[in-house]
Formats: C-alpha cells, structure tokens, sequence
C-alpha cells in the first residue's frame, strides 16, 4: 500500500518499523510503502494520505507485504528500543527524585539551624535554675582493727562527725 508523507516529514516508525521515502515526486511530495495491515497506524498521524501507486514511481520497489511487519527480529528490536527508552525515562525520573530529595534534606537542616538559634537567643530570659545542696549525713565508721606488728604504730582511721574530724595514733 502506498502512502503520501505530509511536509517536512521524510520517515515513520510504526510497531518498531521504519519506513523511508520510497519515492518522490516532481512536485515534491514523498511516497512509501507498508503494510496494509499498518494503514490504520499510519493514517492515525495527521497529514498522511493512502495514495495509489505514483505514475512515475520506480516499477522497482515492490509493495510492502505484511510478512515484513511480523519479522521476529524487527519485532524484537521494537521490544529492545521500547525497553531501552523506558529504561532511560525511569533513571531519568529517579535522578528527579534523588535531587528533589536532595532538596528537601537541605530544606530540613537548614530549619533545623533556624530552630537552634531560636532556641539559644530566648527572647524572654530564662528562669535561673534553683539547685538545693543536701544537708550533711553524719556517718560514723568503726575503726580499723589494728594489725600493726608489736612496736609500730599505725595511723588510725579517721572519722566524720558533723563537721569535726579526729585523727591520731595507736599503741
């Protein structure tokens, strides 16, 4: 089946084929051929037009048959292409994400900052901290039991009391 591309167009890719200029005319306009099982995929593109074959088209090119569009290695190029673009749109959104993530962990320390300065200049002064000190204990600790061999003396232990402190020396 023959087709006339609308201007400034010289080839389309329909389910992973393209299809280039066949033939053109001396008025300028560009013909190629596909797949009648295609035209509804073609024609859906705006300015394409199913033509019959031109006058001085080339008896050479051969119309397209549909065993041209159900060749497994053009479908599985198709299926190749479709992933790798996928595959690039989805780093692409995750580069987005990671940067606008980015943006926010940013946003948040920066808030943080802002929230410990506010927190270190109070604008009412702070009550003074009131620290009460615990009375005193009076302890008292039995001696020592002396084990100082004959004829020496041995410090003895001191003891709290209050705020008195004995100290001496044992025979």
């Amino acid at each position: 089946m023959w087709f006339r591309y609308p201007p400034g167009w010289d080839n389309i890719t329909v389910e992973g084929v393209e299809f280039h200029v066949d033939h053109k005319d001396r008025d300028g306009n560009q013909y190629f051929t596909a797949p009648d099982n295609l035209a509804d995929r073609i024609l859906i593109v705006p300015g394409f037009a199913v033509v019959g074959r031109p006058d001085d088209a080339s008896p050479d090119i051969k119309d397209a048959t549909p065993q041209a569009v159900n060749d497994p290695l053009a479908q599985l190029s198709s299926q190749v292409e479709t992933l790798r673009t996928e595959n690039q749109s989805l780093k692409d959104g995750a580069r987005e994400l990671e940067n606008k993530c980015n943006e926010l962990l940013a946003e948040n320390d920066a808030l943080r900052n802002q929230l410990i300065r506010l927190h270190q200049t109070p604008e009412t002064p702070a009550p003074k901290e009131t620290t009460t000190t615990p009375a005193p204990t009076t302890e008292t600790k039995p001696p020592a039991p002396a084990t100082a061999p004959a004829g020496e003396s041995k410090p003895s232990t001191s003891s709290t009391t209050g705020s008195s402190s004995t100290s001496g020396t044992r025979k």
